[in-house]
């Protein structure tokens, strides 16, 4: 959101730019009913969160059961709550495959996924998980682009490097499936998901960052957009 100046009542500020993520949900003639608002670095909690608001409009049943799990699982996972709350978040037959030219977090089943990360505490301090970009997104499958960084504990020297993960949901709401893939390879990332959902149409040029699948409220953002610039408040 930018803006050359602004004058009103009593404030009255120069030009300026922000930047933040929006979730926003609309009605069945596409107008925005309900939204939310979250830092820039917060972008780990803003995709919970869509995760969450999607089971609650679901009717009580079964769906709503399993998208209320599929949300608590997401949190346990992109949150960073521990080795604990990643047992909580797998199946018990959940299995890790890492696609990376230089991987070895391969792991099947629950128990050695979870030991899996618990050992990144083991050989770092102050490691951090936060997610950068959102690349795909449906209520059986989430694809991001993530920061792992830490100190070595050893020699004492940061790092940082960045990775794709891909999530899949099983039928209870549980992660049944966690696969790595380098950064740069994110078109092999994007077919994968593709395969997993079952998504058919072909993906459209990516512009900008956390590109996602356009919907209705997507395009809702874009009409108030339009009307913004037309300085045209009753559109």
């Amino acid at each position: 959101v930018s803006a050359s100046g602004l004058g009103r009542g009593k404030l009255d500020v120069g030009a300026y730019e922000k930047e933040e993520i929006h979730l926003n949900e609309v009605d069945a003639e596409g107008r925005r009913r309900w939204g939310e608002v979250f830092a820039t670095d917060h972008l780990n909690e803003a995709i919970v969160r869509l995760y969450e608001r999607y089971a609650e409009c679901l009717p009580e049943g079964p769906a709503r059961t399993r998208a209320t799990t599929t949300a608590q699982a997401l949190a346990a996972i992109v949150l960073a709550l521990g080795p604990e709350a990643w047992a909580t978040a797998l199946t018990p037959d959940a299995e890790q495959i890492d696609h990376r030219q230089l991987g070895t977090w391969n792991a099947r089943g629950r128990d050695a996924i979870v030991a899996h990360i618990g050992s990144l505490s083991a050989v770092a301090d102050n490691v951090t998980l936060l997610t950068r970009e959102i690349l795909a997104a449906e209520p059986g499958a989430v694809l991001f682009r993530r920061i792992h960084a830490g100190t070595e504990r050893r020699g004492g020297g940061a790092y940082e490097r960045l990775l794709l993960l891909l999530l899949t949901f099983a039928t209870d709401g549980r992660v049944a499936r966690v696969e790595f893939f380098d950064d740069t390879d994110e078109a092999t990332a994007c077919a994968r998901f593709d395969a997993l959902t079952g998504r058919t149409e072909a993906r459209p040029p990516r512009p900008v960052e956390r590109r996602v699948r356009v919907n209705a409220a997507r395009t809702m953002r874009v009409r108030i957009d339009a009307a913004i610039a037309a300085g045209d408040p009753d559109a």
